[in-house]
C-alpha cells in the first residue's frame, strides 16, 4: 500500500480527501500544518507522495516540500491551491491541482503521478 502524506489547514477538505484516498487503497497520514508534517517527515521515510496545500499559516507547502525532498529525494510532490497564480511556481517543483476539485479527479491525479 503506497503511503501518502496529506497536509492542508482546511480540516473539512483534508478529512474528505483522506477518506477518498484511503477508499482507493492508499495509506494516508495527514496533518493540518507544515510544522507537524515536517516532524513526521524527519522520522518516516516510507512516504512516496506528499499532497500539500501551498498557502498555510506558518510553514508553506513550498518550504515543506524542500524538507521532504532533502529527507527523501525520491518523494513525489503534488501541490494544491485555490490561488491560480501559484501554479506557475509549482510547475518547477511538482504537480499542481487547482482548488476546488472533485475528489475523484484528485484521486486519479494521485494515481497518475505514482505510475
Amino acid at each position: 500500500m503506497k503511503h501518502i502524506l496529506l497536509v492542508d489547514d482546511d480540516d473539512t477538505l483534508r478529512i474528505f480527501l483522506k477518506k477518498a484516498l484511503e477508499t482507493n487503497d492508499f495509506k494516508v497520514t495527514d496533518f493540518d500544518c507544515g510544522e507537524a508534517a515536517k516532524d513526521f517527515l524527519l522520522t518516516n521515510n516510507d512516504v512516496v507522495l506528499m499532497l500539500t496545500d501551498i498557502v498555510m499559516p506558518g510553514m508553506d507547502g513550498f518550504e515543506l516540500s524542500k524538507i521532504a525532498k532533502d529527507e527523501n529525494p525520491g518523494i513525489k510532490i503534488m501541490y494544491m491551491s485555490g490561488f491560480s497564480a501559484m501554479e506557475s511556481q509549482a510547475d518547477d517543483a511538482g504537480a499542481f491541482v487547482s482548488k476546488p476539485f472533485h475528489l475523484n479527479d484528485i484521486v486519479n491525479k494521485v494515481r497518475a503521478e505514482l505510475n
